[in-house]
């Protein structure tokens, strides 16, 4: 095994392992309450700009802890965020989870950098909901530019580079030796 295939194989191990310890992270969650439900929500990963995301909302009874099914259709989900003074809306989609009941999620693609507000209205059964939601803590945090992200689309294009650089230079050194020792064998057998 070349030592470019060892160093591939070993940074192939290390983005494995840094995402395995960032899907181990245990998420922080904000709460709410509306009447007799609880409302939490949290991001599915740490937002980045233009990438697709969820925000995960589950909606509970205060009392009892039984989720509380089918207000996809009686919650709005809206987002906004402050850009440069002016108020910038985020386009939302609020579905049901298909395996978990009383789990919702809240699609969006971060337009801009800063700190998001999520407001939910609408009905929980019989009870009138407006609350708010604000970034700013673990649960929530501003969307910004990640500094050590592996794995965001411009560090994957850099890997991938890197990678074909890394090959290329392999294939040179092999040929160079493979050419330096075919020079040594035509010389041997020329000799008297």
């Amino acid at each position: 095994m070349t030592r470019a295939t060892v160093i591939l194989a070993a940074m192939i191990l290390a983005l494995g392992a840094i995402g395995n310890a960032r899907a181990q992270e245990a998420p922080a969650v904000e709460t709410r309450t509306a009447g007799p439900y609880e409302i939490a929500v949290r991001y599915e990963e740490k937002p980045r700009l233009e990438v697709e995301d969820r925000l995960l909302i589950t909606v509970r009874e205060t009392a009892t802890g039984a989720p509380v099914e089918g207000l996809e259709d009686t919650l709005i989900l809206r987002g906004r965020v402050l850009v440069r003074g002016a108020v910038r809306g985020v386009a939302t989609a609020l579905l049901p989870s298909r395996t978990e009941p009383g789990l919702y999620h809240g699609l969006f693609i971060p337009p801009a950098l800063g700190d998001y507000e999520w407001r939910i209205t609408g009905t929980i059964v019989a009870e009138d909901v407006d609350v708010t939601f604000a970034a700013g803590g673990e649960a929530l945090p501003g969307v910004g530019v990640a500094e050590n992200d592996f794995t965001s689309p411009g560090a994957i294009i850099a890997w991938v580079i890197l990678a074909a650089y890394v090959a290329a230079i392999t294939g040179l050194l092999i040929r160079m030796v493979w050419r330096r020792g075919r020079g040594r064998q035509s010389s041997a057998v020329t000799l008297p």
